[in-house]
């Protein structure tokens, strides 16, 4: 009986010692797993965050816009000054975009972008002050319509091409989560 009750003991033993193996392993496979969707998370909330940021700054370009046409139409300076906090926000939600992005095309739409608004600025300031300079509402809307619809028009198309660039990015990191 001796050898059977050893050969027991032998079995027992490599059964515990398998399950103990086994539990091990799916342990770390959890953990693995855990480890490799939440940093597939925060990489789909970063691509996310961006796009959310970018159309913050659309708006804050499109309110500084409106601001400022309504004060061409008003002649109230209220409008000025919220045409000027719009700016800030800009330039505050584009430098947190310019931290982030490390893709050159992102870098390079920026960019574009930027350069753009620049433009679209300089064209409003001159609408702006030709209409304090107490010109007429005609040249205002011939300048208006001349200079400023334009460069919004080149804009809009900067900042469709960085929103589907970030759109872009986002389906695809979804679609590599799959």
């Amino acid at each position: 009986m001796p050898p059977t009750h050893g050969f027991r003991r032998s079995i027992a033993f490599g059964f515990a010692f398998v399950v103990l193996l086994a539990l091990a392993i799916a342990s770390f496979s959890l953990y693995a797993l855990t480890t490799a969707i939440g940093a597939k998370d925060l990489v789909i909330s970063d691509y996310a965050h961006a796009l959310i940021e970018t159309q913050a700054l659309e708006n804050a370009s499109e309110q500084n816009v409106s601001s400022s046409r309504a004060f061409l139409l008003t002649g109230d300076s209220q409008y000025l000054e919220r045409a000027r906090d719009a700016r800030e926000r800009y330039k505050a939600t584009l430098n947190r975009l310019r931290s982030t992005s490390s893709d050159l095309e992102d870098v390079r739409l920026l960019d574009r972008v930027e350069e753009a608004a620049r433009a679209h600025q300089a064209a409003l300031n001159q609408a702006i002050t030709i209409e304090r300079t107490g010109s007429t509402g005609r040249t205002v809307a011939e300048v208006f319509e001349a200079t400023v619809t334009l460069k919004r028009q080149d804009l809009r198309i900067a900042f469709g091409d960085l929103i589907r660039r970030k759109e872009y990015l986002l389906d695809e990191s979804l679609n590599a989560s799959r």
